[in-house]
């Protein structure tokens, strides 16, 4: 495989005390320390991101008087807002660099947005006295945009690390294990509030949570692009000068949608992204009404986490030298696999549960990071047309597709388990009801999931055709540093 060069920074002692900072090191050689690092600024994104999805709506609706309608306006508005911005914010962030490369300015400039915004959605109290439509909204819509201006700049900046095949999953595996522990933090912190304290309300919770983010995320991203380095931009030679046109907007928007390596992963994205939402969505309702083991949601949701964190180090094990399609692909199967069995369970087999949930956590581990590094490879594949390297704008579709296809889903399962006679409250729940909510919760996720990981099996981005890739983008880099 031929692998790409890497242009040299520029020497300590020509360059001024904050450049010898953000220059040093060699991103193919990055060492665990510095990977540890790099993952630190995932502990406060999910200190935020992780509990918003189980205390937001208890908070608005039943503490603060958001009525549920408005609120699923405000979710749903929001949502179209954010998917709406994603692609153009990733080539925005492709097309505006700083002297420091074409990520770390951005995580700098997103981190006060991101501490407002969160102070703003988790203690409104600080802002106002009684949180109208409009404020809640807005809040929302400030804090979507923040985490995602983050979060689409530090994993497009993991996939520009290194040119490697097997590399890139390193690198990726360690972001992604760090995640891990930051989900374990996010609703630890919670957990650990109500052994404190059982009549500790979700304001008082969302409130720790948004001190823990508020303090622990600029440190966090201090450290991150302190230790971590930047290669310079991959531009070949017949790419034209970037604009952010809204021409140029729609040629590239374009020119992505007919990526064949692209569409094809997004395929897999969105069967893979909605039956975990359906799971999410459902994991009260099943625990509570089929186990009847209400008591123990919150912590069977860390015993999944806690799966998630052991077993990272393994898929990051065995990706080495491995084809990281067919390794994702087992992961997806084995993940559909356990999910079915979801069908058998009942309060009698409560351990058996357990393990299956595990498994799935388990099965969880690999396909994120796995994900983000074939999409590091699919960014070449653009740059051998394009002669750009627009990984943001890359990261940023797979970023909507992720968060549509659950809002769909959703969408579609709650109607249809009402539909069933399904009882939210448990007040008014029949056999056939429950056993809509047992078949649901078992296959609507497996079904999709499966043909995802036939789908990936057969991905035709693999090591060898990468090399062929990166061998054309070091062919090109090469003719134009030939003198004339």
């Amino acid at each position: 495989m031929v692998e790409a060069s890497i242009e040299k920074p520029a020497e300590p002692h020509k360059a001024g005390f904050l450049a010898r900072v953000f220059r040093r090191g060699d991103p193919e050689n990055l060492s665990s320390g510095q990977l540890v690092a790099f993952g630190l600024p995932y502990i406060p994104y999910w200190a935020m991101l992780g509990p918003v999805g189980l205390f937001l709506a208890p908070f608005y609706t039943g503490q603060l008087g958001v009525t549920l309608t408005s609120w699923a306006m405000i979710l749903g508005l929001s949502r179209i807002v954010d998917m709406a911005t994603d692609p153009i914010v990733g080539m925005l962030c492709d097309r505006f660099p700083s002297r420091w490369g074409r990520r770390r300015h951005w995580l700098v400039i997103s981190t006060p947005i991101v501490m407002l915004s969160c102070a703003m959605l988790f203690t409104p109290q600080y802002f106002t006295e009684k949180p109208a439509f409009w404020y809640v909204l807005l809040a929302t819509i400030l804090f979507n945009f923040a985490t995602t201006l983050q979060n689409l700049n530090a994993t497009a900046w993991g996939g520009e690390l290194s040119t490697r095949y097997t590399e890139r999953t390193r690198i990726m595996g360690w972001r992604s294990g760090v995640g891990a522990v930051a989900r374990l933090t996010a609703f630890g912190i919670p957990a650990y509030m109500e052994l404190l304290d059982p009549t500790a309300t979700t304001g008082d919770k969302l409130h720790a949570l948004m001190w823990a983010a508020v303090i622990l995320l600029p440190l966090t991203v201090l450290i991150a692009i302190v230790s971590v380095p930047e290669k310079p931009v991959e531009v070949l030679p017949h790419a034209e000068r970037p604009t952010f046109t809204p021409l140029e907007i729609l040629l590239t928007l374009k020119r992505m949608f007919t990526n064949k390596y692209l569409g094809w992963l997004l395929l897999v994205d969105v069967l893979q992204a909605g039956p975990t939402a359906v799971k999410a969505a459902l994991f009260v309702f099943y625990v509570s009404y089929i186990m009847k083991a209400p008591g123990l949601s919150a912590t069977l949701l860390l015993a999944v986490y806690a799966a998630t964190v052991l077993s990272t180090p393994i898929w990051m094990f065995f990706a080495k030298g491995r084809e990281k399609h067919r390794l994702l692909a087992i992961a997806v199967l084995l993940y559909g696999c356990s999910q079915a069995t979801m069908l058998f369970w009942g309060p009698d087999q409560l351990f058996f549960f357990i393990v299956a949930i595990a498994v799935n956590g388990a099965m969880n581990a690999g396909p994120a990071f796995l994900m983000q590094s074939i999409m590091a490879d699919i960014v070449d594949s653009d740059t051998v047309l394009s002669g750009k390297q627009q990984t943001g704008a890359f990261f940023a579709v797979l970023e909507t597709t992720t968060k549509l296809a659950p809002a769909l889903v959703v969408i579609a399962i709650f109607p249809m388990l009402q539909h069933f006679g399904f009882d939210p409250t448990g007040k008014h729940n029949t056999a056939d009801s429950l056993n809509a909510m047992r078949i649901t919760f078992a296959l609507a996720p497996t079904i999709p999931v499966l043909l995802a990981g036939v789908l990936l099996w057969n991905f035709p981005l693999g090591s060898k055709k990468h090399g062929e890739l990166r061998a054309e983008i070091e062919s090109a880099r090469a003719s134009r540093r030939k003198p004339h």
